[in-house]
């Protein structure tokens, strides 16, 4: 009986607040690495650059006697632009957008609706390369504004215009 405590602990599902069952999950990730390869020589190198993007990926369904109100719930959740929270079934959150879905229902299997959810990891909303952009954009600026004055001046005072 022990063996199976992790089960007391499954929660429902929920993505932006609308819940739903889990029947599976899997999700990817790993290491960004850059392998380099050099002539005449038997010792590859491989540079470490960051961690990926983690993605995951629920088989999720929904079901009952108002399942389509469910259904229609979670499209709408799904459907929603920008980043949202997912709490899986061990009630981890997780910060993601929604890559893609589908969903499968049948007369056959009435009351039941089931969705193939795709979510990427979204990260910090303007992470640290926009950070860094703006602040050179906004440190050239004052630089490049001086260039073009001292270039029609330049052109003014050579050409009497």
């Amino acid at each position: 009986m022990a063996q199976r405590a992790w089960l007391g602990q499954l929660r429902y599902s929920s993505f932006r607040g609308v819940p739903f069952f889990t029947a599976d999950r899997s999700g990817t990730g790993g290491r960004r690495n850059v392998h380099f390869e050099f002539p005449k020589r038997d010792d590859p190198d491989s540079e470490d650059m960051g961690r990926r993007q983690r993605f995951l990926a629920p088989i999720a369904y929904v079901l009952g006697s108002d399942y389509m109100a469910a259904r229609d719930r979670l499209i709408d959740a799904l459907e929603k632009g920008g980043p949202g929270t997912y709490v899986d079934h061990f009630g981890k959150e997780h910060r993601v957008v929604v890559d893609d879905y589908d969903y499968r229902e049948t007369s056959q299997d009435g009351g039941y609706c089931e969705f193939h959810i795709a979510f990427a990891e979204a990260g910090q909303a303007g992470g640290a390369p926009r950070q860094i952009a703006a602040a050179a954009f906004a440190s050239l600026a004052p630089l490049a504004a001086g260039v073009v004055t001292s270039a029609v001046s330049s052109f003014r005072s050579r050409y009497g215009r």
